[in-house]
């Protein structure tokens, strides 16, 4: 197979780096982007836009920001629907989706319902991994204000600065895509005594090894 593997940073993801230059099972690019969604978008049009080099799958991985005290720092994940959470306009207090306000259609290819979706057909994923909701953001939440808005509109679980980027990127060109990530810390005021990076980069590479000795059971894409 030949597979994506898309992250922000090396730092999360060098020891799965190491692994998969020790085993010929299968082949790997790795697209290191750079933190945030408009260098995800471009790194990934980039790449794929000249139609060059095609891939069976591409990962995004990385650590994430959990809403869901439930999902403690550690917890490896499956992202299964992504939003842009701070694409819209500010009405007061209130907040409006881009979907709502005529910027964006709700429903027009790859969105639905005015979110993107994985499209992979790796079913012993959702066995392994909580299948959870996300959103994506240019500022990370740390104000209680912010905190209860996006979760009344969104309900999502977890937090990242590159997720749906890289869905809409990837639901653009047809390539088979999900998005594992590593609880790093909880959603609140930034306080770095919360988290627990070297936890989440640990246990999302042990979760990235065992992925690539699963993927033979891949059959292909979901459209």
């Amino acid at each position: 197979m030949r597979i994506l593997l898309v992250v922000a940073t090396v730092f999360e993801v060098a020891g799965f780096i190491a692994f998969s230059k020790s085993q010929t099972r299968h082949s790997f690019k790795v697209l290191v982007t750079g933190p945030g969604m408009i260098k995800t978008t471009w790194a990934l049009t980039d790449l794929l836009a000249g139609g060059d080099e095609s891939f069976d799958l591409a990962i995004n991985a990385g650590i994430a920001g959990s809403f869901d005290p439930g999902l403690v720092n550690g917890t490896v994940v499956e992202v299964v629907q992504d939003v842009f959470a701070d694409f819209g306009a500010e009405d007061g207090t209130t907040f409006l989706e881009a979907s709502t306000i005529g910027l964006s259609k709700p429903d027009e290819f790859p969105f639905s319902s005015g979110r993107l979706n994985s499209n992979h057909s790796f079913q012993p994923l959702l066995m392994n991994y909580p299948p959870v909701t996300g959103i994506t953001v240019n500022t990370v939440s740390g104000h209680d204000d912010t905190i209860e808005r996006r979760l009344s509109i969104f309900g999502a679980q977890t937090e990242s600065m590159e997720g749906a980027a890289f869905f809409y990127c990837c639901l653009q060109k047809r390539i088979s895509c999900l998005q594992i990530r590593a609880i790093s810390n909880p959603v609140e005021k930034r306080n770095k005594e919360n988290w627990n990076i070297p936890l989440a980069v640990n246990n999302l590479n042990a979760e990235l090894i065992k992925i690539a000795g699963m993927l033979p059971a891949i059959s292909g894409y979901c459209f």
